[in-house]
């Protein structure tokens, strides 16, 4: 089943269609924009242990290129964590340092661009060079992003990799309020079954799959049942961590579905940015380097606008 899923998605992408904007209201509709972010197999790790029943990582110390086929090509680098970083990070925190860890999904992790060239690295440097505080003289923002993640996926992540760094920060950008990846996985590889049946390789080999089980999913839970999924694993990551929360959402997701999230943390600050089509790849809605410069500089500037770092 967990190979299945891997090759499901990896053919998700072979139609690169990342503009997945839905218009559904109450009965059964919402509107967003979903993305659909790539699994090279090559380079993806499974524990069978670790819930949701799909998790996966990516292979520490190694260079993850995906979707080769794809004109936007980036490297990334994972180290030795399994994080997409341009360096490892100390378990413990060095002193007089104000640490941050990012989670989130594609547009997080950084697909189609270089590590160093990711929001959350030129954030990092922004934070560096740009910021002087005489209580901390170095900045950490640790990404624990990967492609594909939904908000369970992310706070099994955090569990698994991220609660030992101890941050004093957590910035969580929501890309796709709607996306349940264990659900649309497992209903997926059912629809990719049935196709194989009818040999019908042309829809296997499209976004087909899992378009159908995304839209299914919203039909057969609806936007309360989502909402509240999502809101009990924004619960459980309460529970592992209880500083401050930064959302970062995108200007398609709908403001009662922000506040929706938001109540169930009280430490919490959020910012909603637009990615313009200068700031993104041509038929593609993942950011070009020009969006991650953008998106670290509008964090940047409201961390220190709204004096979220104690910087003295």
């Amino acid at each position: 089943m967990k190979k299945l899923f891997i090759f499901f998605l990896i053919i998700i992408e072979l139609s690169v269609v990342l503009y997945l904007i839905l218009r559904i209201y109450k009965n059964n509709k919402i509107s967003g924009k979903a993305s659909v972010n790539p699994i090279d197999k090559n380079n993806i790790s499974f524990d069978g242990k670790n819930k949701p029943k799909y998790f996966y990582e990516p292979k520490p110390n190694s260079i993850d290129k995906v979707n080769e086929w794809s004109p936007y090509q980036g490297v990334n680098t994972i180290n030795s964590d399994s994080l997409n970083e341009r360096f490892d990070y100390s378990v413990e925190k060095p002193e007089k340092t104000y640490r941050i860890i990012t989670l989130g999904d594609s547009f997080t992790y950084g697909l189609y661009v270089d590590t160093k060239d990711n929001w959350t690295e030129r954030l990092e440097d922004l934070l560096n060079n740009q910021l002087n505080c005489q209580n901390f003289n170095k900045f950490e923002v640790i990404n624990l992003a990967v492609h594909g993640y939904d908000i369970q996926y992310n706070v099994e992540r955090f569990k698994k990799r991220g609660q030992k760094y101890k941050p004093d920060l957590v910035v969580l950008f929501i890309v796709d309020p709607f996306r349940i990846t264990d659900k649309i996985a497992s209903l997926s590889s059912k629809i990719v079954d049935e196709l194989r049946k009818n040999n019908n390789l042309e829809k296997i080999n499209s976004y087909y799959p899992w378009r159908t089980a995304w839209q299914q999913i919203v039909k057969e839970f609806g936007v309360d049942g989502i909402l509240n999924f999502q809101q009990s694993r924004l619960l459980e990551f309460n529970k592992l961590y209880q500083g401050p929360l930064f959302f970062v959402y995108g200007d398609w997701i709908e403001k009662s579905y922000q506040e929706a999230f938001e109540k169930y943390h009280k430490k919490n600050w959020s910012l909603t940015i637009s990615i313009p089509p200068e700031n993104h790849f041509p038929s593609d809605s993942h950011p070009n380097q020009k969006g991650h410069q953008k998106i670290a500089e509008d964090v940047f500037d409201y961390l220190t606008k709204n004096k979220i770092i104690p910087c003295n």
